[in-house]
């Protein structure tokens, strides 16, 4: 059996629904475990759309680089749902 377009298009999950999904599940990612967990290569970018409707915290932690120095890096966590804003006159 062949996929329509649609039925590829709704079965295949964004990045942004994946990154949503695994935040609201309780994960918490760097950019690195995107990568490895997700393909995804701009976490940052994909945490700054979901910002918009959701509070997500971003501590920095710890981590060894190849070379084994420290280096500061995001872990991206997630808070809640953002409340509606209100509407003007109400």
């Amino acid at each position: 059996m062949i996929q329509t377009d649609l039925e590829f298009s709704v079965a295949k999950k964004t990045q942004e629904q994946m990154v949503l999904e695994a935040l609201q599940r309780g994960e918490q990612l760097t950019p690195l475990e995107a990568q490895h967990q997700y393909g995804i290569m701009r976490l940052a970018a994909i945490i700054h759309r979901l910002r918009k409707l959701h509070s997500i915290e971003a501590p920095l932690v710890e981590v060894n680089n190849r070379r084994g120095q420290t280096c500061h890096v995001a872990r991206y966590k997630y808070v809640g749902q953002k409340e509606a804003a209100p509407k003007d006159g109400l």
